[in-house]
């Protein structure tokens, strides 16, 4: 049973690798990613379905093959991106990403208060 689960769960993620990969020529090209917005402090950007967020060695998937956005950002800004939040590996949508841990920490308060509002379609 266990064996079963493993072997489902790599197909499912060899399926998303390959869905995120298809969008590229190559395995070797680095995915370019939409920025929706650019500021001194923080960067919101569009991430594609199948990408991760960031690298996770403890995940029951294992390390993944696909692009890593956090990575990806870092290299094509030349800037080091700090996780605002999160969005799950196959969904697409807007991600906040800050610049500082001190602007994300403040960031990821605001989102986390009474008046942030967060919309799924």
């Amino acid at each position: 049973n266990n064996n079963n689960n493993n072997n489902n769960n790599n197909d499912i993620k060899e399926q998303h690798e390959t869905q995120f990969q298809s969008h590229f020529k190559s395995k070797n090209q680095r995915p370019r990613i939409p920025i929706l917005s650019y500021k001194n402090q923080y960067v919101i950007l569009s991430k594609p379905p199948g990408m991760t967020m960031h690298h996770n060695t403890n995940s029951r998937w294992g390390r993944s093959k696909s692009p890593v956005l956090q990575t990806t950002i870092r290299k094509q800004l030349s800037r080091k991106p700090y996780l605002v939040h999160r969005l799950d590996h196959r969904t697409s949508g807007a991600v906040l990403m800050a610049f500082s841990s001190e602007a994300a920490a403040a960031m990821h308060g605001r989102l986390r208060g009474e008046g942030a509002v967060k919309g799924y379609v």
